[in-house]
């Protein structure tokens, strides 16, 4: 029962928000407060609008959290499944390897002695030709000759052009040699107008002679004696090449005894260099070779052969033509033989990997021209096969070579394969291979390679390798670092 104003107490009517208040008796019959039920409602209504509300800022929420996570978690399987590597492209290219080797050079070549005994003067420029039957020297046994006058004339100049021209293929680009090579030309010029006008004294007949010398045989006249002129080859040994090298020197107006050697002629333009070495060079016996002289700066070619000396050892002989009289005052020789110029593809050692690979024979695998892949049916047994897609490293006319990295394709050692003839096949021969990765698709292929030639930093593969790289291919440099299927960024 509801009682409007018992006990004097007034019920509020509020016009400006329409509330309304009660007096309602309760179960001891006391009045209670009577809340109105609209009010009531309203608030329950607006707790459930707030309610929604933060669901659904908390739904949002939750949704933008969700993407978030779900990008970092795309991202970082992209750095953790992608291989950062650095790209190199497959080029053409050659390595040389240059071998050093140390010689004993054997000439043809005659020594003579003097005929007279007294003051000697010769009239022959050394290292150059002189024809049989030309005044070589002559000898005086009133003392020593006092020509002073060392004029040149013009065809003396010739002379020296032409000793210029022997010399310019020399490389003048460090000092010493830009001195050595001055040096020469001196000693050149002041022999020659020695010489030259020597010569001219004698031709007129202001000259008494107790002695002339004439050449026996036309040839290179040289004054430097060593005392291996009468040798062979086949007399060499390496003591001629550790024992030191001495020589005698005969100069302008030195005193001679009758029966002292004085001069020699080299006959023949064709000299040999003998040598013993620890490279194996003898797939080049009987070819032509290059040889490099650094100390010269010169190159020149040679045919390469052997020989069984009296020591009974083999050595090798290079038989030159050329640039002779740059060597006629040295019998021992610091040479490179060029060899091993292998041309192919070029690429990084860094590049290079050893892996395991099944050998399988050809018929257990068929390539998907689709693809360029090639298809194994793997045996899961009950006679159940399952065909796996995979690429190989190389092949050979009677084999597959496929990475033993494969795992991941459930290729695994001792693993039963079968043909299309129910044949099987055991998994569990493995061969080592010299590879590098192909990453032209995005990611890693192995390739086989096969080295012609290799440096530290560089190694020449053949072109021509069954399912190997081209001419720009990109392949990954720190092969090392990645796996077979890699994806590679």
């Amino acid at each position: 029962m509801i009682n409007i104003f018992k006990n004097k107490k007034k019920s509020k009517y509020n016009l400006g928000d329409f509330s309304f208040s009660f007096l309602q008796e309760n179960e001891n019959g006391v009045l209670d407060n009577y809340r109105d039920d609209n009010k009531k409602t309203n608030k329950k209504n607006k707790k459930e609008k707030d309610g929604g509300y933060k669901k659904s800022i908390y739904l949002i929420y939750f949704i933008v959290l969700f993407i978030f996570i779900y990008i970092l978690f795309s991202m970082s399987k992209t750095l953790f499944t992608k291989n950062k590597v650095d790209i190199y492209e497959v080029k053409k290219g050659q390595i040389t390897k240059h071998n050093a080797e140390r010689g004993f050079i054997f000439r043809e070549e005659t020594v003579y002695k003097a005929e007279a005994s007294g003051y000697v003067n010769f009239l022959s420029l050394s290292n150059t030709r002189v024809n049989k039957g030309n005044l070589v020297y002559i000898v005086n046994s009133n003392g020593k000759l006092n020509i002073e006058d060392k004029s040149l004339k013009a065809e003396d100049y010739v002379d020296i052009s032409n000793l210029i021209r022997i010399y310019s293929d020399e490389d003048l680009s460090k000092f010493y040699e830009i001195y050595n090579y001055s040096e020469r030309i001196k000693a050149y010029i002041n022999e020659l107008g020695l010489i030259s006008n020597l010569s001219n004294i004698v031709n007129k007949g202001n000259l008494q002679v107790d002695f002339a010398g004439f050449s026996k045989k036309a040839g290179i006249i040289s004054y430097v004696i060593d005392g291996y002129e009468n040798d062979n080859i086949y007399s060499f040994n390496e003591k001629k090449i550790a024992k030191p090298y001495e020589v005698k020197v005969s100069k302008q107006n030195n005193t001679v005894r009758e029966g002292e050697d004085i001069y020699k002629i080299i006959s023949n333009p064709t000299y040999d260099i003998v040598f013993s070495s620890k490279n194996k060079y003898d797939d080049l016996i009987g070819k032509n070779v290059e040889v490099f002289f650094q100390y010269d700066d010169i190159r020149a070619n040679g045919k390469l052969t052997d020989f069984v000396a009296d020591d009974g050892r083999k050595y090798y002989r290079l038989s030159i033509n050329k640039y002779l009289e740059r060597f006629l005052d040295r019998r021992i020789v610091n040479f490179e033989i060029v060899s091993n110029n292998k041309v192919g593809l070029k690429i990084p050692v860094s590049a290079i990997v050893e892996k395991n690979c099944y050998k399988i024979p050809r018929k257990f695998l068929k390539r998907n021209d689709m693809d360029d892949e090639y298809i194994l049916k793997r045996l899961d047994g009950d006679d159940k096969t399952t065909s796996i897609s995979l690429d190989i490293a190389s092949y050979d006319n009677e084999y597959y070579y496929l990475s033993t990295s494969v795992d991941i394709k459930d290729i695994k050692y001792g693993m039963v394969i079968v043909d299309d003839n129910n044949d099987y096949f055991t998994l569990d021969e493995v061969v080592k291979l010299k590879c590098a990765y192909n990453v032209n698709k995005g990611y890693a292929v192995l390739k086989n390679i096969d080295i012609l030639e290799m440096t530290n930093e560089y190694a020449i593969i053949d072109k021509n390798t069954s399912r190997g790289l081209v001419v720009y291919d990109r392949i990954a440099t720190n092969a090392n670092r990645i796996n077979d299927g890699d994806l590679i960024s």
